[in-house]
């Protein structure tokens, strides 16, 4: 039996399926059979993404460099787990980047089925975080609706986390909105994301919240969370003088020290609570949030 027969039997078997499902959702939906390396997902992804087309060979290299470079060990890793049989169940949360070089947050599931010759086939779909605001697309990171998320579901894995966490906030972004308009704030907000990506390793987590503020998660005390507050701004001075101050505006910062038992909103009151006392000592600065007594240090 030749290749192309097997991968068009597999195709076939889940084609009806598969094109019901697409015309009732938003998502991508996939089929990916491992063991020919073919793939084969909705027509509505070529409006984006710079695939080939729809269907097509040599799928692992053509997805890979849709992958943002520092999330392609992770995809590569789960799919050889796949491979091997250690399990069905694919869900991942990673990066793409579009046609036009934007990073979008997506999340991949499926499952893996069996094919009449034993062929590996995951088929499942794939959706878009950016568009219901679980990722921001302007920046790249994941937004406060998946912090909150999986803060708790962090906490409860990780009890003995005493790290801290660094809200990074732009001071004044209205005033560099009514100079600049909203495409400058858009512009500003680029900016502090690139700067703080820059200062943070991959794993670090990133979060773009409401408004014009970014959290960090740091595995580290508040004097790392300060080194690393004071390297975005010195970033972030480089990016506007290398922009010839077209854009020029400041950085505040509230740390938190985590505590056993500390909820998400709490945390959340608490980096507000610390970025405002900073703007009003004067805004380019950080203050640590003291938890005994209220005081700021």
């Amino acid at each position: 039996m030749s290749d192309e027969y097997k991968i068009n039997s597999i195709e076939e078997k889940y084609e009806k399926i598969l094109n019901v499902i697409d015309d009732c959702t938003d998502d991508y939906i996939f089929l990916f059979d491992l063991t020919n390396d073919y793939y084969r997902i909705s027509d509505s992804v070529l409006e984006s993404y710079d695939f080939p087309s729809n269907k097509f060979y040599n799928a692992s290299e053509i997805i890979l460099e849709k992958v943002h470079p520092d999330d392609r060990e992770l995809l590569l890793v789960d799919v050889e787990n796949l491979k091997a049989g250690k399990y069905v169940m694919h869900n991942l949360e990673y990066r793409w980047i579009d046609k036009n070089g934007k990073i979008t947050w997506i999340n991949c599931s499926g499952k893996i089925m069996e094919g009449d010759e034993g062929e590996l086939v995951l088929v499942g779909r794939i959706h878009r975080l950016g568009t219901r605001r679980i990722a921001d697309d302007l920046t790249g990171f994941l937004a406060e609706t998946h912090f909150k998320k999986n803060y708790k579901k962090f906490v409860n894995e990780n009890p003995d986390f005493n790290g801290t966490f660094l809200m990074v906030g732009i001071d004044n972004l209205k005033a560099v909105n009514q100079k600049c308009g909203m495409s400058g704030g858009d512009r500003a907000l680029q900016f502090v994301g690139d700067a703080i990506r820059k200062c943070v390793d991959k794993k670090t987590r990133i979060y773009r919240m409401e408004g014009d503020e970014f959290v960090i998660r740091i595995n580290g005390d508040v004097k790392q969370a300060k080194e690393i507050y004071h390297d975005i701004r010195f970033k972030l001075d480089e990016v506007i003088s290398a922009n010839e101050y077209k854009i020029f505006f400041t950085v505040s910062a509230g740390i938190v020290s985590m505590e056993k038992g500390l909820s998400f909103d709490d945390l959340k009151v608490k980096l507000e609570f610390a970025l405002v006392q900073a703007k009003k000592k004067g805004r380019n600065c950080e203050v640590v949030y003291n938890e005994d007594n209220m005081l700021i240090l």
